[in-house]
């Protein structure tokens, strides 16, 4: 892939993409090293893959990323997601989890572990897995992984979950046995989403649906002084062949020095910067072809700390219509549906 980059570079050097890094992301003041993978699409960078030190001991491993990839036989999520969770933080490719042998697990235990190849890796599959055993909600569930994740290992005294009906997991078999194994990561969402665009057709968009947004900057939340400013440009509701629906708006406020491109996703956890997300969306249906979308999305600066606060409102009058189901969770994922009309 001519649009994928892999490169180890130091704070000081000269390049947009380090303008770039700098901007966005915050570092404690001792990092002063980055191995990075990303995409260059559009004039704007997708980062895939990011580790930070304070010497000068990152290196690319001997098979790279790229390597791995020409090593995957299908581009589809799980085994996308399983690249991104596993590159950097483990040396070697990870093979098939063959403690899961020895252990006589039930079927739905199986399930939730097939996709990282018999490992438990991501805090969802913690939360999946400790509510099957245990009957717990996703509010407890959510409460153990953060708490598992808070313990050093040698304190993990509990890793034998039972269940009443006699099932027995032992955890630390099907973490992986290298450093930070028994550590829950985040599911890279956004990362594989971006990686699996370029990668499968079938991620493609199935068709998109034109309109016309209305942003408001309402000024910096820490300081009032900020410039206010209003902009007005096209958007684009489009939903892929899989049926995930995202939201693109090409979004340039002068004063405030912003020309980006922001991608929300409506019914899957996605926001293409990792500084941009929205706090809620409603959608109002104005005749039965005309709509109304309310966000209320906010931009962190994180360097400097600042909090940026916006309003949109975008209207889609097409053809097509969708229908919105749910009402905002606490992840701010919505199901939202085209229907044809």
């Amino acid at each position: 892939m001519k649009k994928l980059v892999e490169r180890s570079l130091h704070i000081s050097e000269e390049s947009d993409f380090n303008n770039f890094l700098q901007k966005n992301y915050h570092f404690n003041e001792d990092i002063q090293w980055f191995h990075v993978v990303y995409l260059e699409l559009d004039g704007e960078y997708r980062l895939l893959h990011l580790r930070g030190s304070s010497e000068n001991d990152l290196s690319i491993p001997e098979i790279d990323f790229k390597s791995r990839l020409e090593l995957i036989d299908k581009f589809i999520e799980e085994e996308i997601q399983f690249l991104l969770g596993t590159y950097g933080r483990f040396e070697n490719i990870l093979s098939e989890n063959t403690a899961v042998q020895n252990q006589k697990l039930p079927e739905k235990i199986l399930k939730i572990i097939k996709p990282t190849k018999g490992y438990l890796l991501f805090k969802e599959q913690g939360m999946e897995l400790y509510s099957e055993i245990t009957g717990a909600n996703s509010g407890e569930a959510y409460k153990w992984v953060e708490n598992w994740n808070k313990k050093e290992q040698m304190t993990r005294l509990q890793h034998i979950l039972r269940s009443a009906d006699g099932i027995e997991i032992d955890l630390f078999s099907l973490f992986v046995k290298e450093e930070m194994g028994s550590f829950f990561l985040n599911k890279p969402i956004s990362e594989s989403f971006i990686l699996l665009r370029e990668l499968n057709p079938s991620y493609q968009d199935k068709f998109k649906t034109e309109g016309i947004f209305l942003a408001r900057f309402h000024g910096d939340l820490v300081d009032e002084i900020k410039e206010k400013e209003s902009i007005q440009s096209k958007a684009e509701l489009i939903e892929t062949n899989n049926g995930l629906v995202r939201l693109r708006l090409k979004v340039e406020f002068k004063k405030l020095k912003i020309r980006e491109s922001w991608e929300f996703g409506l019914n899957f956890q996605f926001q293409n910067y990792p500084w941009v997300d929205y706090v809620g969306l409603e959608v109002i249906e104005l005749d039965e072809s005309d709509y109304l979308i309310q966000l209320y999305p906010f931009r962190s600066v994180l360097r400097q700390d600042i909090y940026d606060d916006f309003s949109l409102k975008i209207r889609f009058k097409n053809a097509q219509r969708f229908t919105f189901l749910s009402n905002c969770n606490q992840n701010h994922v919505f199901d939202l549906k085209f229907n044809s009309i």
